[in-house]
């Protein structure tokens, strides 16, 4: 809240004064956001990589991937301020995946790391608020429980969908199912 509003609040009496100062939002500093997106880039690095230990052939689809609800729960929980971190730990991860130690990056393994990324990042976002919209008290309900595991599998198509190819589309999600 700008000063002014504070001020012209004082004038008005102490309610409207409290009124403002309930508003008024505390920004976050930009250091401890900072922070946030890198060690959310890390763990989605780590965590990636252990999990890809469990990989299927050729060693890019694993069926328990631990980032993506990483990811959902940080934004979820801190807001979309973290989404570059998600962007930032899943380009590190997708290129590590296509580096070779012979040819080093080969460019179509740099866009295809980019993808997966952009992929990533909007299954987070769309997760965070598909899962605020339609979980109204976590898991406490009945109801909730029940419709967790049919938004979980629709986030996971989601991610699985935006980041290949169209005519690869069926053998991918396939092979991620």
């Amino acid at each position: 809240m700008h000063f002014s509003s504070i001020h012209a609040a004082k004038k008005k009496g102490f309610v409207a004064l409290i009124e403002a100062l309930d508003k008024q939002e505390t920004p976050v500093p930009v250091v401890q956001t900072i922070r946030a997106v890198f060690l959310l880039a890390f763990i989605y690095v780590l965590t990636g990589k252990l999990a890809l230990l469990l990989a299927l052939p050729p060693g890019y689809a694993s069926a328990f991937f631990p980032p993506a609800g990483i990811a959902v729960a940080a934004v979820m929980t801190r807001g979309p301020r973290l989404l570059p971190g998600v962007l930032l730990g899943s380009l590190a991860l997708n290129v590590m995946l296509g580096f070779d130690q012979r040819t080093g990056l080969p460019f179509a393994a740099l866009l295809a790391a980019a993808a997966a990324a952009v992929a990533s990042t909007l299954q987070a976002w769309y997760g965070s608020k598909l899962l605020q919209r339609w979980l109204q008290s976590g898991l406490d309900s009945s109801r909730d429980v029940l419709l967790f595991p049919l938004l979980a599998a629709f986030m996971c198509l989601l991610g699985a969908s935006i980041a290949m190819k169209r005519k690869d589309i069926y053998s991918d999600v396939r092979c991620r199912w």
